[in-house]
């Protein structure tokens, strides 16, 4: 008898403990919600810079912020999906399409993972090169994103895969450069043609992304 009298007690107090914790948590009038909601993110650029030679995935991550003293709920996150590729998600545990009412604590980060499959081998008129996509946060009327940025088929990246926004002076001093690999040539980001002479082979194949410029 005192045996089950104390068990009865102790299941007691286990789940009034267990109500209490969840009232504690979870009071939805304590979170910051819509457009009262402030984050910021770890990066503003989520970059996969891997040239895929096979059927390729990659994963990276970034953080979420939020910096204020009170709990937020975020309405959703999602992927815009406007490249066709396939990127997916996963949000502080929770799998994309959308993540609705993912919480961040008072002065705390949740992690997101993005992962991205990209088929090389397609064939090079369909293949694509710089895949440009966006993860979104939507809080009420707001929208923040950050972009996820990868790279498709291999090929000869020009003058480099990390050019983006940072010009380049192309000068051979009247010499000749001669491009003619079976692999396409991606021109990405600004490049200045100074006293140089480009000989391009037939057939060769040139893609441009992010702007070119001749002097």
């Amino acid at each position: 008898m005192f045996a089950s009298r104390v068990s009865y007690r102790l299941l007691l107090g286990l789940l009034l403990s267990a109500g209490l914790w969840f009232t504690a948590c979870d009071p939805d009038e304590d979170f910051l919600t819509g457009d009262a909601v402030a984050i910021r993110f770890e990066l503003d650029t989520l970059r996969f810079d891997t040239v895929f030679t096979e059927l390729g995935s990659a994963t990276r991550s970034i953080k979420i912020y939020n910096e204020s003293n009170q709990p937020i709920k975020l309405d959703e996150i999602f992927i815009e999906g406007t490249t066709g590729v396939e990127f997916i998600f996963n949000a502080d545990g929770f799998p994309g399409g959308v993540v609705e009412d993912a919480i961040i604590w008072d002065n705390d980060s949740i992690f997101v993972f993005v992962e991205v499959t990209i088929d090389p081998d397609q064939p090079i008129s369909t293949s694509p090169f710089v895949i440009e996509d966006r993860l979104v946060v939507k809080t009420g009327s707001k929208e923040q994103s950050v972009l996820l940025e990868a790279w498709g088929q291999n090929a000869n990246y020009f003058p480099s895969r990390f050019n983006r926004g940072v010009p380049v002076v192309l000068s051979c001093e009247n010499q000749t450069i001669l491009w003619d690999s079976e692999l396409p040539y991606v021109i990405y980001g600004e490049i200045f043609i100074d006293d140089c002479l480009l000989q391009v082979a037939a057939g060769t194949h040139i893609y441009v992304h992010g702007g070119i410029a001749k002097n």
